[in-house]
């Protein structure tokens, strides 16, 4: 089972994702497509932890 504490650690880690994707959008806008596609790649491995870290709970119940 998921504490409480574990679960705003997720829910911070995914709105500062969101807000990671709104900066390369706003990178694309301004023309910057090597800065967007580093933050991207940035933002999939992040998604890739947070996935393992719900389906590795989600073994544990």
């Amino acid at each position: 089972m998921m504490t409480d504490s574990e679960k705003w650690q997720i829910k911070d880690r995914l709105y500062d994702l969101i807000e990671k994707l709104q900066g390369a959008t706003e990178l694309v806008e301004m023309d910057d497509f090597a800065l967007a596609g580093v933050v991207l790649m940035d933002v999939a491995g992040q998604i890739q932890r947070v996935k393992l870290r719900l389906s590795t709970n989600q073994e544990e119940n």
